[in-house]
């Protein structure tokens, strides 16, 4: 095993006498037939020649210690990463090994490792993603030493390997072989395992002759159930593992490579068990018994003796780390794989198999339709579909689109510069010629061509318009084709944030609750019926807006062929969105729709200020016509992926077409000439978009003004404050409405209603009276609906430590109310949410109460932090909590020791050399610091070893001059460099010096 560790620093070369008898290495074989490495006799059978040829090697490198050893164990490096509990744990064993050699090794071993790790945690990653039933692994062990028994494996390395490759690890203990009773119960136990991994060691040394027949023997299964036909899931899906694939002349590799290799081992299992994961993945060392996969023998070759081995992994595509996923849309889904992805449209059952450029489509899916990603050319038979490719800046990949009825004013300036062609028509050869030259067509479930042999192959179903869930997230859909999942969620996200605040804020607001029903009239087949629309999408719309959707009666489905059932179901509508269809003349944009045509198509009598409809009454009829190109309507084009502008144009609607109480502001690049509806009583609205577009390769934005921060429903900082005299707290006021703060407009409120801004004006007041700090040092970043959580950060100033400790610890007596502010709005309960360092303050925080005083103003709060330590003759004094000193003065922190203490200490002294001292020191606190930064910050690995300091790997290359110490256990190694003096950091522990 470390023979390949050594292998994979360079280090080869430094290797004088090894036992070659199982080694797999073909470089190591053939450096021994060469003479360049000898074989390394063993100290059972010839004492004194093993102890002649230790004395030529600076070291002797093992995973245990021999007993007839003794006279050389100051060369003895125990190395055990078959020890570790964990996967990672056992690759880190690297780093370890790197020290005793030279700084290149080091940094040779921190690449490597980094490496190991990100490929392992990026597989471990994806398999959290998978769907379907997970399979179960059994890893089995046969022997008949010291009895003959059967083992189900439960070893920690095991499970974690188990879980990250996306299975089940089974566990069920020993079993007697020779009892046929327990024979049978663990047959029972195997019997509904999806794999079996048989890790016995056969006494034949000969496992290239293993076959199916020879496991199902050593477990005692017979002959009629060891074939597909089982009644044991393995057997009946072939799935029965060894561990060698991968073989020299005695050894398997497994047994060499795979405790450094964690990232391809993981590879392998997933290989097996997770194989939609790695569908192209060669197996290292992981062979398949049952399916016949023969035994690699490693070849005797050594091109270059001084190079580290190159790594087996097959790295992981970037991809795993950033993923598009329908977590509101109910219209699509998506499964990520190794170098593919695979997309379902739900409504259809239309699949695609998109794969990475460069590499092999993996042999599944054979229903789904194909692409290479990410697409390069494309081409746009829809409109809907636009503005989503737009979003994702990728306009540039469309080579042709049906502009008819296009109303992008970019996607309209292309064309008219020839940058966008026109798309053929259906059936068309002209059509034919034009998808020979793109990857895709995007279109829709209704193109009556999608399964002609020359569309079917590179047709998508767009089908964001039938989505019950969100129609916008589609914008993620759309990036998956082009490897634009950041993009596409990222501005998903944006839209979601922005849309969830206004639709929080108008909850917020003075509105009547306004009764709103989309209707319409056909006349389609020459007979006129009349609807009220019942999509889901509608309902959510005027809902989040502040509005009420029209009530129909029971039996009512909002259809209609007599006008006079339609007006009975008005009755009691404030607002109506007619969608009608009307062919537009070439006039229609000077002269479109109005009231009045409108009360003739609807059969409304009276279309005055008196009628007893409340929406003709009030002029609160509008149509979705409000931006047009000259033949389309871009609320069936960008309204379908802007939900946030769509919410704040319906919130206008309901607020008399004006932003209601500054729920957002007029912000740069707002501009109402975006909304989609249009009022028809109001004669000077031109509903048109000219094809102006400066640039038409920038990707698109939704032009929503952005929501007013007072209503966000999450604190405008996601993370612990940066400053270190910042905390931020949350004060409930659980008997206040802010719906009735809303209710008062700013300036005209009163004590006995007082608006949102008066509110706020007078708790940050109260808040930077009780911490006694500047009003302007308390900002407000959120206040939530329903009863009151105002979410606030303050700036406490320089006496730090003692108040946040103060107000972490006791936020209700020190975050308090005068009786003013308390009588006028209701007590608050106060949490602390983040503050620097809360973890260590709240441990700490009786220290620092003791020692700082327990008020926030006073001699008490000139606390300080202090952060050197004391000297050698000193002792820390109780001031002192995790590393840190909390003190009034420095001189608090540290008192002089005893004199037997002292003593003792200058003992110490005494016997050490100064120099070496100061050079051991430094390097042996760095290495140290390096070896638990290290161990601490992957992700579940851990070490057996522990070294001491080391800031970085660079101050690793400045600062190790002349030695290191490395802890194992009770005992410590001292590494010095050659010709420096050695030291013993601590003369107590039994040490060695290399």
């Amino acid at each position: 095993t470390v023979a390949h560790y050594v292998e994979e620093l360079g280090a080869r070369d430094t290797i004088s006498y090894m036992d070659i008898t199982y080694v797999t290495s073909g470089c190591l074989r053939t450096l021994h037939d060469s003479g360049n490495i000898k074989q390394l006799t063993s100290i059972w059978s010839n004492q004194t020649k093993f102890n002649e040829e230790v004395e030529t090697v600076d070291a002797i490198i093992t995973g245990y210690k021999n007993p007839l050893n003794v006279v050389h164990q100051n060369k003895t490096i125990l190395f055990t990463p078959t020890a570790e509990s964990e996967p990672l744990g056992r690759s880190e064993w690297i780093l370890f090994l790197a020290f005793f050699f030279d700084d290149e090794e080091v940094e040779r071993a921190v690449d490597v490792f980094s490496g190991i790790k990100e490929r392992y945690l990026c597989h471990q990653y994806a398999a959290q993603f998978q769907s379907g039933t997970k399979k179960v692994i059994a890893w089995l062990d046969s022997t008949n030493y010291p009895s003959s028994t059967y083992t189900i494996k439960d070893a920690s390395y095991l499970t974690q390997l188990t879980t990250d490759a996306g299975a089940i690890m089974m566990t069920g203990g020993s079993y007697n072989a020779s009892d046929p009773n327990e024979t049978d119960a663990f047959h029972a136990a195997l019997m509904d395992v999806d794999v079996v991994v048989d890790t016995s060691y056969y006494s034949n040394n000969d496992a290239k002759v293993l076959v199916l027949k020879d496991i199902c023997a050593e477990y005692g299964i017979s002959e009629s159930q060891c074939n597909d036909k089982s009644n044991f899931n393995f057997l009946k899906n072939s799935q029965v593992i060894r561990l060698d694939g991968l073989v020299g002349p005695l050894g398997q590799d497994y047994f060499e490579s795979a405790v450094l290799g964690a990232d391809v081992l993981l590879e392998d299992v997933q290989a097996i068990a997770s194989p939609l994961l790695q569908p192209n993945h060669e197996k290292t060392w992981l062979r398949n018994v049952a399916l016949g996969e023969e035994i690699v023998e490693e070849p005797k070759s050594c091109p270059n003796s001084s190079a580290p081995t190159e790594s087996r992994a097959d790295g992981c595509p970037n991809y795993y780390q950033i993923r598009a996923s329908a977590d509101v849309s109910l219209g699509w889904s998506v499964i990520y794989g190794a170098n593919y992805k695979h997309l379902t449209v739900e409504a259809t059952g239309d699949t695609y198999l998109l794969y990475e450029k460069g590499t092999e489509p993996p042999n599944i899916y054979p229903e789904a339709i194909r692409f290479e990603i990410p697409l390069q050319r494309i081409a746009v038979r829809e409109t809907v579909s636009a503005t989503f490719i737009e979003m994702v800046n990728q306009t540039d990949k469309i080579v042709y689109m049906d502009m008819t009825y296009v109303t992008s004013p970019c996607l309209r300036v292309l064309h008219e510069s020839g940058g966008i062609q026109q798309l053929a028509a259906s059936g068309s050869d002209e059509l034919v010629a034009q998808l020979q030259e793109v990857d895709a067509l995007f279109g829709s479930r209704w193109d009556s061509d999608q399964n002609d042999d020359h569309v079917k192959t590179k047709h998508v179903v767009f089908g964001a318009t039938a989505d019950e869930g969100s129609r916008s997230e589609w914008v993620e859909f759309v990036s998956v084709f082009f490897n634009a999942e950041s993009t596409g969620n990222e501005i998903f996200a944006s839209m979601s944030e922005n849309y969830d605040c206004l639709a929080n804020g108008v909850r917020c607001l003075s509105t009547e609750g306004k009764t709103v029903a989309f209707i319409s009239k056909s006349t389609w087949g020459g007979s006129t019926s009349y609807s009220i629309s019942q999509a889901q999408y509608k309902k959510d719309l005027v809902n989040d807006a502040g509005g009420v959707n029209v009530v129909l009666a029971d039996g009512d489905y909002g259809y209609y062929t007599d006008v006079v059932d339609l007006h009975r179901a008005l009755a009691n509508v404030s607002v109506v969105v007619d969608e009608t269809y009307i062919f537009r003349g070439p006039d229609y944009l000077s002269n479109p729709t109005n009231l009045t045509d409108f009360c003739e198509s609807f059969s409304f009598d009276d279309c005055s200020s008196i009628s007893e409809f409340t929406f003709i009454a009030e002029r609160q009829v509008y149509r979705e016509d409000n931006r047009l190109s000259p033949n389309g309507n871009d609320w069936f084009e960008s309204g379908v992926a802007l939900k946030d502008m769509l919410l704040q144009n319906m919130i206008e609607v309901l607020n008399s077409n004006k932003s209601p109480y500054g729920l957002w502001s007029n912000t740069p690049g707002y501009n109402p000439v975006n909304n989609y509806l249009r009022n028809i009583a109001d004669p000077e609205v031109q509903p048109y978009i000219p094809a102006v577009c400066p640039n038409p390769y920038t990707p698109r934005l939704s032009p929503a003004a952005k929501c007013a921060q007072g209503y966000a429903t999450q604190a405008a900082e996601d993370s612990t404050p940066s400053d270190v005299n910042r905390v931020m707290f949350t004060a409930t006021f659980a008997t206040l409405e802010l719906t009735e703060l809303c209710a008062a407009a700013a300036g005209t409120d009163t004590v006995e209603n007082p608006s949102r801004e008066q509110f706020q004006l007078d708790y940050r007041n109260a808040v930077a009276a009780s911490l006694n700090v500047n009003v302007d040092d308390v900002v407000v970043w959120s206040i939530e609906a329903g009863s009151v959580v105002v979410v606030t950060t303050v700036d406490l100033g320089s006496i730090t430590p003692v108040n946040i400790a103060l107000i972490l610890t006791l936020p209700s007596e020190y975050i308090t109310f005068g009786n003013d502010f308390t009588d006028q709005y209701g007590a608050a309960s106060i949490n602390v949410v983040k503050a620097p360092d809360a973890a260590n303050l709240e441990e700490c925080a009786n220290t620092i109460l003791a020692h700082c005083g327990d008020s926030l103003s006073g001699s008490g709060a000139q606390c300080t932090v202090y952060t050197e330590s004391c000297g050698s003759n000193e002792d820390q004094t109780g001031n002192w909590c995790n590393g840190k000193c909390y003190a009034a003065n420095e001189g608090d922190c540290c008192s002089k020791k005893s004199e037997n203490n002292k003593a003792i200490s200058d003992g110490i002294i005494a016997a050490i050399v100064v120099g070496a001292l100061a050079a051991a020191a430094l390097l042996s606190g760095a290495v140290y610091y390096f070896f638990c930064r290290s161990a601490n910050e992957k992700n579940g690995a851990a070490v057996n070893s522990s070294v001491m300091s080391l800031d970085s790997v660079e101050e690793q290359k400045t600062h190790m001059h002349h030695g290191s110490g490395i802890m194992k256990g009770d005992s410590m190694v001292s590494l010095d460099r050659r010709g420096s003096m050695g030291s013993v950091a601590d003369p107590s522990a039994p040490t060695q010096e290399v």
